[in-house]
């Protein structure tokens, strides 16, 4: 009985979250108080409950099963059990809120499950820029790093040669993303860039 109502409430708050701060607030970081208010908003729109589905039109089907869809009876007496600070609590237990690193009166918005993908992109990202770092001139063949075998007149002119890294392509192992993703990440932030050459195209770390 305690897990189901857990469940419960979890649910409302959920949904509480969504209608009336997501909808609402557009920044990343976002006031204790701020979040407070925007959590009360539910006890201003008590309406009364909803007709059954089958007399309604499609549309308000729709909006009603959505995330951002009017609060049903049952979540609302829910959440009248719940005061601000407790929704608070389950909204971090979830974990579409985190507490401000450096704001005690602030919170983060975010998304559950994301803590080991940031994870994988920051070492992805570290560990392909010390590979290109460690190249003379601190630059690669584009083929070398994605492991895409080059035109034979390319190798030809290449300097590097037919590598065995250059058939594997480099295999980075803090990250589970593939190396062809870190590499539009890094040319996205311009911390390595892409030249054409005469042998192919050339992965060069930017200058710090």
């Amino acid at each position: 009985h305690a897990a189901a109502v857990q469940q419960q409430q979890q649910h409302a708050v959920a949904r509480n979250f969504c209608v009336h701060v997501i909808t609402r607030h557009a920044e990343v970081c976002i006031s204790k108080a701020q979040l407070r208010d925007l959590l009360k908003q539910y006890s201003n729109n008590l309406s009364p409950p909803h007709p059954e589905p089958q007399q309604q039109g499609y549309e308000q089907q729709q909006q009603q099963h959505s995330c951002t869809g009017p609060l049903t009876p049952s979540e609302l007496a829910t959440l009248r059990d719940l005061d601000a600070d407790k929704q608070i609590s389950i909204l971090l237990n979830l974990g579409v809120l985190s507490r401000h690193p450096s704001d005690d009166g602030a919170f983060l918005l975010g998304v559950p499950g994301m803590g080991p993908i940031i994870k994988a992109i920051t070492a992805g990202r570290k560990e392909l820029l010390r590979v290109v770092a460690r190249k003379q001139y601190k630059e690669m063949p584009e083929s070398q790093i994605l492991g895409v075998s080059l035109p034979s007149s390319s190798k030809k002119r290449s300097a590097s040669g037919a590598s065995k890294e250059a058939k594997q392509g480099v295999k980075l192992r803090g990250s589970q993303l593939s190396t062809s993703f870190h590499l539009r990440d890094l040319l996205g932030k311009g911390w390595l860039q892409r030249m054409n050459t005469a042998s192919g195209v050339m992965i060069k770390a930017a200058k710090d």
